[in-house]
């Protein structure tokens, strides 16, 4: 089966919905002339990523998974953040696209890859009201998606509820989880305060191992639990396997974007072992080989739409340099300190304290040690402050 493409007159109100955008800010020739940057940043991006695969879920397209659905008031922010880092209009800083946020230091498992190990703990750092004001603040930096991690959010699940619906629907929000306590209603009441979708993690197509990875017996049925209360309540819902050698080298990558069909998830997210946290000091970079397979599956996953499309953080990497540390993605831990993902150690300053926009210069000065700084066109080289940040 060959990818999927949007039908002819969804593609025409996506483009008028850009042209109208566009107009509003800057009528005239000089949203002309951003439009065709946008076509150009498009371009430039599909001949390194391939086409977008569109997935219609719960009426609204999802034209990759780093960009909000169409349409939505999520949507409108990504886009209007892409307009000011392409064209700056006033003081308005150019838009933090995503934050990943620690909403939480609990979780019940004992995961052999834990970044956040040294964090954990059964004390919160941050009270809901705290948790909110975050989400001000990240918002007023023009946060189109928020993804939300921890520790395990379901073990915090009345905040994380609460955190859910104040972001909604100006951001578009997700949760990074293992599965354990996502039952049906749970996964109903967050869809229903404006959940887009789950990152539901699967380490091993083997239960036994799965559970042994986790360190919490029973968790592979949790995830095969939580992938059907996804589906049932109309989220998106995203496989994420963070794939070790062995496993690739038994074909569990394969066994995985199998079970992930039968659950009937739209994508499947790979996320590249880094020695951090309990891998702290271990050999568990896959290398040149494995990551040219990983890539190759991703490849392969996204020639067809028969089943999940895929995706990967280091996969990005590879193709158009490290859109984190600042750039378009950032990530907030569990102390409300920014850094420029989870696996970076360094603190570039606390949201709390409003030293957002600082913190954000700070981190992409530094640039990323892996991938480098991105060479996408038009992207933004500063950050102006945001009067009260």
């Amino acid at each position: 089966m060959t990818a999927a493409v949007l039908p002819f007159r969804t593609r025409v109100a996506l483009r008028a919905h850009a042209v109208r955008a566009a107009a509003r800010r800057t009528p005239g020739p000089r949203a002309v002339r951003v439009l065709s940057k946008v076509l150009e940043q498009v371009g430039w991006f599909e001949a390194r990523l391939g086409p977008a695969l569109p997935k219609r879920v719960a009426g609204r397209w999802i034209l990759r998974p780093m960009i909000p659905a169409w349409p939505s008031p999520a949507y409108d922010v990504w886009l209007n953040g892409l307009l000011q880092e392409l064209d700056p209009v006033g003081t308005t800083p150019p838009a933090l696209a995503a934050v990943l946020f620690a909403v939480t230091r609990r979780c019940p498992l004992a995961c052999a890859h834990c970044s956040a190990h040294d964090e954990l703990g059964s004390k919160e750092h941050l009270s809901r009201e705290q948790l909110l004001a975050i989400v001000d603040s990240l918002q007023a930096h023009g946060v189109a998606q928020l993804h939300l991690t921890g520790g395990e959010p379901m073990a915090r699940f009345a905040d994380v509820l609460a955190v859910v619906a104040h972001a909604s629907p100006r951001s578009e929000v997700w949760i990074n989880t293992a599965g354990v306590g996502l039952t049906v209603p749970r996964a109903k009441a967050l869809a229903a305060a404006g959940l887009r979708g789950l990152h539901l993690s699967l380490d091993d197509p083997s239960p036994a191992r799965h559970d042994a990875f986790r360190g919490l017996p029973g968790t592979f049925s949790w995830v095969e639990r939580a992938a059907a209360a996804a589906v049932e309540a109309g989220l998106v819902l995203t496989v994420s396997v963070c794939p070790t050698r062995e496993l690739m080298d038994a074909g569990g990558l394969e066994q995985i974007r199998d079970l992930a069909a039968q659950w009937g998830a739209h994508f499947i997210r790979v996320v590249e072992p880094h020695a951090v946290g309990k891998w702290s000091g271990s050999d568990v970079k896959l290398g040149t080989d494995h990551g040219e397979a990983v890539d190759a599956f991703i490849a392969d996953l996204n020639a067809s739409d028969d089943g999940p499309n895929g995706f990967g953080d280091a996969w990005l990497g590879r193709k158009v340099g490290c859109l984190a540390g600042g750039w378009r993605v950032a990530y907030v831990d569990s102390d409300g300190d920014v850094r420029g993902c989870p696996f970076a150690t360094r603190k570039a300053g606390s949201v709390l304290d409003g030293e957002l926009s600082a913190a954000l210069t700070q981190l992409r000065a530094g640039g990323c040690a892996r991938f480098g700084v991105p060479k996408v066109p038009g992207l933004a080289t500063g950050v102006s402050t945001v009067a009260g940040d």
